[in-house]
């Protein structure tokens, strides 16, 4: 039997609370979070608990930090980045209870995103409009065609991964704001 499997992100931006109810489903199943993976989850066989995780930003996390968490019952899981996954059991207090606190930690994150979002999404622009006027006025240069398409096509990976988390910790700020 196979002791890891990936699980998927639906985007931590878009659906965080989703996801962390989606792995105490696969807790109850034995299958259990032990890392980041590339755009979602690995998870380990285990006995099957009745847990709930929580995640939480933090750009420089020190020992306090962590110590902070523990103390209020909840076992840090993994990292990536200024992510932190934590685990207790089902019932323990929320980590974030005021919805002031969550709306502070999602505007930390949305101003971070801000920069690289306008920054790729200008980029993208150029690169669109110089293939549009490339395709436009100068037809018969098919090399200059192919590199500004190929070009604009490896862009458009960092502008969504910077622009849909943007927009989604927007959201989040906007919904809590109501």
């Amino acid at each position: 039997m196979k002791k890891t499997k990936y699980m998927t992100s639906s985007g931590l931006a878009f659906s965080e609370g989703y996801d962390m109810k989606r792995l105490a489903k696969k807790s109850l199943k034995g299958w259990h979070l032990q890392k980041f993976g590339f755009l979602g989850y690995t998870l380990e066989r285990g006995e099957p608990m009745a847990v709930e995780y929580e995640l939480d930003y933090n750009e420089q996390p020190d020992a306090d930090y962590f110590q902070l968490f523990q103390d209020a019952g909840w076992e840090h899981i993994c990292s990536g980045g200024a992510m932190h996954i934590f685990r207790a059991p089902e019932g323990t207090v929320k980590i974030y209870s005021r919805k002031a606190d969550k709306r502070d930690v999602y505007r930390q994150e949305q101003k971070k995103f801000k920069s690289y979002a306008v920054f790729c999404l200008i980029i993208f622009t150029v690169l669109a409009a110089f293939l549009w006027a490339v395709n436009t006025f100068y037809p018969d240069l098919t090399t200059l065609t192919v590199l500004a398409t190929v070009l604009l096509l490896v862009w458009t990976f960092p502008t969504v991964f910077s622009t849909f988390p943007y927009i989604g910790y927007t959201y989040k700020v906007y919904r809590l704001n109501k």
